[in-house]
């Protein structure tokens, strides 16, 4: 029997559009040799983390669920779906035949945006499970078998890079966008226990990276070499909705769009690349920083093109 990926429930809700799902065990695990042979008589697991990795190009609800600080768990398991393929057909079994992860607990973090010219924009995102002391017996991670896929899976919409200014400056030639959310977490245990039960957000420091063919916007009086100032008022990213019946955006004034905005040092980390006669790409950094009233970044969802 096969089976593929299918879709994730985050918070109650149904993410589609998975593009990537990967669910790992990472084990401390103790395997001593003492003396009189060379071959260990013991081996254990003293420790245990556990996290679902999964993309998706449904970015409007996973953002709208998570937000740019990641989502506590709490009371809606993530559930990671695992379909069941037919062994003479090659497609999806009908009926209860297929398989699914549960993490009961811990939290969910956005971990990379990015979207390229023509492409549609991805939301990277990892779960990182913790164990349950209150349910002793009961692993970080769970699974079912016989289980009957979700339905309503929406995820028809797609988004893509459009108009970007840093600092007050359009940048007219976009090709790439990425956001690095900087979430560093850690988790904790003790009494031995095998696994976590509390989790630790250590730093968020977000980095925005935009590279294009904006050669021209490195002067003295648009993006010096000595960085610039972006704030929320002057820095703006949008990704706009694709129609999904023929080539084409939903109209500007339409609230389908997503904004980006962010606060930081806008840097050069290529002033100047190419190959041959190709034409020149160079690339600006954002080190983003909390302004005192608004977090690093700011994404909005639901927003006409301006």
């Amino acid at each position: 029997m096969s089976h593929q990926p299918y879709a994730i429930e985050i918070g109650g809700s149904i993410l589609s559009a998975i593009s990537r799902q990967s669910v790992s065990s990472t084990n401390q695990i103790s395997s001593d040799v003492h003396a009189g042979s060379p071959y260990p008589q013991c081996v254990t697991i003293n420790g245990q983390k556990n996290q679902a990795d999964f993309s998706t190009e449904d970015i409007e609800t996973a953002i709208d669920l998570v937000g740019t600080a990641g989502l506590a768990i709490g009371a809606s398991p993530v559930k990671v779906w695992q379909l069941e393929l037919d062994d003479e057909t090659g497609l999806p079994k009908s009926g209860s035949d297929h398989r699914l992860l549960t993490i009961p607990r811990g939290k969910v973090i956005p971990q990379r945006l990015s979207c390229e010219h023509q492409g549609n924009a991805t939301l990277d995102l990892m779960a990182h499970a913790l164990w349950d002391p209150s349910s002793p017996t009961d692993p970080p991670i769970t699974s079912a078998e016989t289980q009957a896929l979700p339905t309503g899976l929406a995820g028809d919409s797609r988004w893509t890079i459009a108009a970007v200014k840093v600092a007050g400056q359009d940048l007219p030639c976009a090709l790439r966008f990425d956001l690095d959310f900087g979430i560093r977490i850690e988790s904790e245990g003790c009494n031995s226990d095998i696994h976590d039960r509390t989790l630790i957000v250590t730093e968020i420091k977000p980095v925005v990276t935009i590279s294009g063919k904006n050669v021209k916007s490195f002067l003295s009086t648009v993006i010096p070499l000595k960085g610039a100032a972006a704030t929320h008022a002057n820095t703006e990213i949008y990704l706009r909705r694709r129609l999904t019946t023929e080539a084409g955006f939903d109209p500007v004034a339409t609230t389908s769009h997503i904004k980006i905005t962010a606060d930081g040092l806008a840097t050069w980390e290529r002033v100047h690349d190419t190959q041959n006669n190709r034409r020149i790409e160079n690339g600006l950094r954002i080190d983003c920083r909390h302004d005192g009233t608004n977090v690093p970044v700011v994404i909005t969802t639901g927003v006409a093109l301006t």
